[in-house]
């Protein structure tokens, strides 16, 4: 009884590994309220210009925002199951190289952004 009972907990956690990679995906949806409407970049974040909200793929980074020689910064934190991932399930391996395990804030505000010094 002991035996089938941990064999089917492995088994279980084997097909969990990389959670946060098959729930939420590598990729996500940010936009940016009050973005000046000209002169503007946005490294890493694919734009529809109509509506200021952009594609990203998760990672590490930040995402730069460049706007009249300013740049600003949106920084990702990591999101709820990438750190189950990474505490219960694959020490977060798969997550982490997919870059699953962080996200970026849906909305920012352009003017509340950090500036990077």
């Amino acid at each position: 009884m002991k035996k089938s009972l941990f064999l089917t907990s492995i088994i279980l956690l084997g097909t969990l590994q990389g959670c946060s990679t098959i729930v939420n995906g590598t990729s996500q949806s940010v936009k940016i309220q009050n973005l000046p409407q000209e002169g503007c970049l946005v490294h890493e974040l694919y734009m529809t210009p109509l509506w200021n909200t952009g594609v990203a793929q998760k990672g590490s980074k930040s995402l730069e925002v460049k706007c009249n020689k300013e740049t600003r910064l949106i920084k990702p934190s990591v999101s709820k199951e990438g750190v189950f991932s990474a505490v219960v399930l694959d020490g977060g391996i798969v997550d982490s190289i997919s870059g699953a395990m962080w996200q970026y804030p849906s909305t920012v505000d352009y003017d509340k952004l950090e500036i990077k010094k």
